[in-house]
């Protein structure tokens, strides 16, 4: 699984793998993950989207078109 974000409105992006997740929580609708990510100290927004693959399959969860969205 991956993390693909953006600091400049995805004029540039960049991506990060997550390998396990995060503690013991888990269901059959959701289960958390973390990503450490690293951002310049003048960013004020990171949009991210994950990427996901089963059997060569790629699925995005991009928050239906919005894209996640952090604000700093």
């Amino acid at each position: 699984m991956k993390v693909r974000y953006t600091e400049d409105n995805w004029e540039t992006y960049k991506e990060t793998v997550i390998s396990s997740p995060v503690g013991s929580y888990s269901s059959d609708e959701a289960s958390q993950w973390l990503a450490n990510i690293k951002v310049s100290n003048s960013t004020k927004q990171v949009q991210f989207a994950v990427l996901y693959e089963v059997n060569g399959t790629e699925y995005w969860d991009n928050n239906f078109g919005s894209n996640y969205v952090v604000n700093y």
